[in-house]
């Protein structure tokens, strides 16, 4: 997926939302992108959880950088940050 244009973006913070949405057990429209993550009950293991699938599919992410936002956009740009870094050193992304 291509995070680099306004398309990729979307998509790629609609894919957050739906993963956060899931683990917390609500509809991902009733999540705004700066809603604080861990307010409306994202604990610090389903966070853990979350950069580990994202590892997994290409995002090198770190636990403290999620939880730096813990945001669906800041998740998001986390993510899109990692994927860019990675691209840009040869990583696989």
């Amino acid at each position: 997926m291509d995070t680099s244009t306004p398309t990729g973006d979307l998509e790629l913070r609609a894919q957050v939302r739906d993963a956060v949405a899931q683990l917390l057990g609500t509809a991902p429209d009733e999540i705004p992108d700066d809603a604080n993550l861990i307010l409306l009950g994202l604990g610090s293991l389903e966070v853990m959880r979350l950069s580990s699938r994202w590892r997994r599919g290409g995002f090198p992410v770190d636990f403290d950088s999620m939880l730096s936002d813990p945001t669906v956009a800041g998740f998001s740009r986390e993510l899109a940050e990692a994927r860019a870094r990675s691209a840009a050193t040869g990583g696989a992304a």
